[in-house]
């Protein structure tokens, strides 16, 4: 496995990623969460070509009383350099192939989600800017589940190895 070098961080400084994001479920907007390693883009090799997952908690919202914590987890691209992921769209457009990646919305409980499509939008030297909308579980303990409609559109901290998060001030 070939070892990802996006970007040089100088010594002694903190890389900031764009706060204009964008996270809503069903009308009610979210901030992005961004003071603790629970929002990033992973970027990783599959041998020579790349795959990425990400993860985005939202802030606690006074009017809904939850803070929802989106998981995609690892897609394969054909893809060998970062900026090539630049136009890439991604699209789940059913439970079961959201069961079967195990990607996941958290409302109440980690849910399967109905269905979602990502797309890489841009890619910069330490960001990613992603959207990905969509339809998740609130709560799959019920006969009849109830769903509900989500939209992000953000920019996130690239992680391509566990040091990475230094460059970030974690």
């Amino acid at each position: 496995m070939r070892k990802l070098k996006l970007f040089k961080k100088k010594e002694n400084s903190v890389i900031t990623v764009n706060n204009t994001s964008i996270f809503e479920l069903n009308g009610i907007s979210y901030s992005i969460r961004r003071d603790r390693r629970d929002t990033a883009f992973f970027l990783s090799t599959n041998y020579e070509t790349l795959k990425y997952s990400f993860i985005i908690l939202g802030n606690m919202n006074e009017d809904s009383g939850y803070s929802p914590y989106l998981v995609i987890n690892s897609i394969d691209t054909s893809k060998k350099k970062a900026k090539e992921l630049i136009g890439l769209s991604f699209k789940v457009t059913d439970i079961n192939q959201a069961r079967e990646r195990e990607d996941t919305f958290y409302i109440y409980e980690h849910e399967p989600i109905v269905e979602y499509e990502v797309k890489i939008l841009d890619i910069e030297e330490h960001q990613v800017h992603i959207s990905c909308t969509g339809k998740a579980i609130v709560d799959g303990y019920v006969d009849d589940y109830e769903t509900i409609d989500f939209s992000i559109d953000c920019f996130l901290p690239i992680i391509t190895n566990k040091d990475d998060w230094s460059k970030y001030g974690f």
